[in-house]
Order: C-alpha cells, then sequence, then structure tokens
C-alpha cells in the first residue's frame, strides 16, 4: 500500500505535460495491473481525462504513445469490471492497428465484449477496426454480424445451428437473447407504428409481454416510445440505429423530410 501511494504521489508530482509524465502513468498502469489493484486508477480513466491528459502530453490520438495508454488502460478497466468502458479504450487502440495476426487475440476479446456487453447496442465502431476483416469466416465474426444487422428470428436460427460454439466461447446465450430482443424492437421501431401482435411475432414471445419488453427498451434507451393500449399497438418517436448502413441514413433522411413538411404546415397555419 505505501509503495502504491508513493507511485502516485511520484505521478501527480510531475507536470503532467512533461514526457516524464507519461512513462510514469504507464508504469504506475502497468504496476496496478499487475499487482491487481486498479480501482486506485479509476479517477484517471475516463474518457474525458484520458483525452485531456493525451492531448497535455502533446501525442496525436493515434501515437503509439497513445496506443499503448489505450491498451493499458482497457486491461485496468476490464479487471474493475467496467467492461463497456474498457471496450471503448480496446476499439480505439485496434482502429489504429495494421491487420497483423499479432492483434488477433485483441480483437477476439473486443468482438466477444460488443457481442455479449447487454448495453452495447450500437457497433459501427467496432466494423471500423481493419483486424476485424481477419476474422471473416469464423463463429465470432457470424454472431457480431447477426447481432448488429439481424433480428432475434435469425438470431435463433443461428443458436440452433451452432451450440457448440456457443459452448466453446463461453457466452451466455440467456442473456444475449434477452440483448436480441431489444435489438430487434429498434428494428420494428423503424415504423411509427407497430401492433403488439407484430412485435411479439418479432420477439417471439406473446402479446401479454409487450409492455415489457418496450418499457424495457425505453429504459435501455434503445427507442422511445409509447403504449397504445386502446389500440393494442406501439407509437415509435425514436429508435437506435446498430449501424449506419444506407437504410439507416434514408430513414434519417425520410424523417427530416417530414419534419420539414410538418414545420411547413405549422407556419402555413400560422400566416
Amino acid at each position: 500500500h505505501a509503495h502504491n501511494c508513493r507511485l502516485i504521489h511520484l505521478l501527480n508530482s510531475i507536470d503532467n505535460s512533461l514526457y516524464d509524465h507519461y512513462i510514469v502513468f504507464v508504469i504506475v498502469l502497468d504496476y496496478m495491473r499487475q499487482t491487481n489493484q486498479p480501482q486506485r486508477m479509476l479517477s484517471f480513466l475516463t474518457n474525458s481525462s484520458l483525452e485531456k491528459q493525451i492531448a497535455n502530453w502533446g501525442f496525436d490520438e493515434y501515437s503509439a504513445q497513445s496506443l499503448q495508454v489505450y491498451l493499458q488502460t482497457y486491461k485496468i478497466l476490464r479487471l474493475t469490471g467496467n467492461s463497456s468502458t474498457g471496450l471503448s479504450f480496446l476499439i480505439r487502440y485496434l482502429t489504429y492497428q495494421p491487420q497483423d495476426s499479432k492483434y488477433i487475440a485483441h480483437t477476439r476479446e473486443a468482438v466477444k465484449d460488443a457481442i455479449c456487453l447487454p448495453t452495447k447496442f450500437t457497433f459501427d465502431d467496432i466494423f471500423g477496426c481493419p483486424m476485424l476483416e481477419a476474422l471473416k469466416g469464423d463463429f465470432l465474426y457470424d454472431l457480431l454480424h447477426i447481432v448488429a444487422t439481424q433480428t432475434f428470428s435469425e438470431f435463433n436460427t443461428f443458436l440452433q445451428k451452432n451450440k457448440t460454439e456457443f459452448n466453446t466461447a463461453k457466452i451466455d446465450v440467456n442473456a444475449l437473447s434477452e440483448k436480441m430482443r431489444l435489438l430487434t424492437v429498434s428494428d420494428v421501431g423503424a415504423e411509427e407504428s407497430s401492433t403488439y401482435d407484430d412485435v411479439a411475432t418479432a420477439l417471439s414471445i406473446s402479446s401479454q409481454d409487450v409492455p415489457f419488453w418496450i418499457m424495457k427498451a425505453n429504459l435501455q434507451g434503445v427507442v422511445e416510445a409509447k403504449l397504445d393500449d386502446a389500440n393494442d399497438c406501439v407509437l415509435f418517436s425514436s429508435t437506435t440505429h446498430r449501424i449506419f448502413d444506407d437504410k439507416s441514413w434514408t430513414s434519417v433522411q425520410d424523417k427530416l423530410v417530414a419534419l420539414q413538411s410538418n414545420f411547413k404546415t405549422f407556419v402555413d397555419a400560422l400566416n
């Protein structure tokens, strides 16, 4: 404990714009990870704190020094159970790496985390990693594609055909099934309204369970929706786009056109 305090004190005593501060920072990160005491570094490891610190050191975000910090930060946060924030740093690290077999293990970790993290609902960042191409044909790559673009029905079909692979990869099927239902709600929400029966069919649930899943999707920020019990339908005002493909951009464009039309109608009514 005394050694830890001395290291932290040494780090804080150095001008944080100096290269020496970077050297000590990396040493402290590595020491805390090796001695399994990552909590002492958490205050330094928020997104905003690290971005500011890297700027203070005068490094570009893709410099070798910055990439080293991203990787060490990921390892520390993973030890604390903060896998969601940790994944964002691992993806940053991988985004600036070339296709090389030495990055395969980290890429697989990133893909599995993106698949399994219960609150990871967008995937543009992981698909931006060059190393992802090296996993084509791999079980995890195929599963990531399904989680990022397909519905619960396609997921369930894939699950039935690949149960051995799910077990080998140690993926919690129940937790991922829940996540896929939430993501499927966002797909259903591409329409402004859907009947309870349509939602139930898409999620492979009973119509009675639709309000529960819509409420859960609202709380998770996957959609903004209201229940119209009188007409047994769901009214969607916004949805999460898992990846911004051509279909997503078309949807956004259509909503902007509708918004402009509504605004014009409002202005005309005032006149």
